[in-house]
């Protein structure tokens, strides 16, 4: 049995995850899959305790490890009873540090494995069509749930017709003035306003919109919008 906990910042490019083997045997890493906010950059170092294990260099959003690992079969082994520290490097500071920017899968030689992943009972909802008028991109998103959730992160493609990206705004407020370029960026600090203004009440549906520099292209299949919401839930158009 295996027990996990959040993943934590531990200095400015790790991330780490804690996982604990309640079993009577030792159980050792076959293969790691990871996906992560663009932002981030290349993933550069996996570790164990502090141990190098595999030095990937390994471009986002994901990327599955199960081979060029660094040293003994020991250094990648949680012993039974023990907690592991699984840390991962990138190669720029890892600002997005909300659980919903990562999913972990471990699998261990015995056949188990350790799972972190945004929940799967996600009680929001994104419209199934973009609303595109002028030079502004508008998706809805409800929150069926009885918790409110607010964005902790967006991943964003775009024509590059349309120019950069300027503003992002929540229900008309601004939450954040990106002036980013085409064709697509991640985001996940830097926001404008408070928390609230990011927030989706219990039953509240909210206009998500994106202003570009130019007139924005017309067609639908030109942009992709990830929307990840605390607590761990990620909303995709087009829905997957």
């Amino acid at each position: 049995m295996l027990r996990t906990n959040f993943p934590s910042l531990e200095s400015g490019k790790q991330v780490s995850w804690k996982i604990t083997n309640n079993g009577a045997l030792p159980l050792d890493i076959s293969s790691i899959y990871l996906a992560w906010p663009s932002v981030n950059k290349k993933e550069v170092k996996v570790l164990l305790n502090g141990v190098e294990i595999c030095s990937p260099d390994l471009v986002p959003p994901s990327a599955t490890i199960n081979s060029g690992w660094k040293g003994t079969v020991a250094a990648r082994t949680i012993g039974a009873g023990k907690t592991g520290t699984l840390t991962f490097e990138f190669e720029s500071t890892a600002t997005c540090t909300d659980q919903s920017g990562y999913t972990i899968n471990v699998q261990f030689s015995s056949g188990c494995s350790a799972n972190l992943a945004p929940a799967a009972n996600c009680q929001a909802a994104g419209g199934s069509a973009l609303t595109i008028s002028a030079k502004k991109v508008s998706w809805t998103i409800t929150n069926n749930g009885a918790t409110p959730l607010d964005i902790g992160g967006i991943d964003l493609t775009w024509p590059q017709a349309n120019g950069k990206e300027m503003k992002v705004t929540l229900g008309g407020v601004e939450i954040y003035s990106p002036d980013l370029p085409a064709p697509s960026a991640s985001f996940c600090s830097g926001w404008k306003g408070t928390l609230t203004d990011r927030t989706i009440q219990p039953g509240q549906t909210r206009i998500l919109a994106f202003d570009f520099e130019k007139t924005a292209s017309t067609s639908p299949s030109g942009y992709t919008i990830n929307v990840r919401l605390n607590p761990g839930c990620i909303l995709s158009f087009p829905s997957p």
